[in-house]
């Protein structure tokens, strides 16, 4: 609970913070200024944050991944795999940010064939 009485308005404005708790209690608040006999409330709710979910789509760019086993050196093939990596959250927007991932060859392959 905090109280602020006979404030100055500067420019027919007055602002407060008033910083919640590391674990504030959750429900329903209410702001109300009384100026000149007039009460003016603001109501508001604290609730749990939640962080927000979201996928992650990896595709390779090419349908046909190259090989680079013993019996393929001699070849010119590229030897870059390339995947394009998107995340969408739940409700749709796109995630912004960095993403890097390390691919292997896993024994057995069709490659190692």
């Amino acid at each position: 609970v905090a109280s602020y009485k006979n404030q100055t308005l500067l420019g027919g404005v007055v602002r407060f913070k008033f910083a919640l708790s590391v674990e504030p209690v959750l429900g329903s608040y209410e702001v109300c200024a009384t100026y000149e006999k007039q009460d003016k409330c603001f109501s508001f709710r604290v609730e749990e944050y939640i962080f927000p979910k979201f996928s992650c789509t990896i595709t390779p760019r090419d349908e046909q991944i190259p090989c680079f086993g013993s019996k393929y050196r001699d070849q010119n093939t590229e030897r870059r795999i390339c995947y394009t990596v998107s995340a969408e959250y739940t409700y749709g927007q796109k995630v912004k940010g960095k993403v890097s991932y390390t691919a292997s060859l896993k024994r057995g392959s069709m490659c190692n064939q």
